[in-house]
């Protein structure tokens, strides 16, 4: 409510790819995932695949708080 704000590694959590996806949906295409990686149930890297294969291209995964993706 004050303006911007700096973001700093581990303001949020993750996104989590499992293999419940349908992975010819799961497409991360041209985006920035910044500041991620606030431990949650155990977790602390931005992007956690676990047992699935989606898309990433042409983008930014960076200042994370620990890894940027697990696999």
């Amino acid at each position: 409510g004050d303006g911007p704000s700096q973001g700093v590694a581990g303001d949020w959590g993750y996104l989590y790819f499992s293999d419940s996806v349908v992975d010819s949906m799961t497409h991360l295409a041209g985006v920035s995932v910044r500041y991620a990686g606030s431990k949650v149930n155990g977790i602390n890297e931005a992007l956690y695949i676990y047992r699935a294969n989606p898309t990433i291209e042409q983008s930014v995964i960076a200042d994370s708080n620990a890894a940027g993706i697990y696999v």
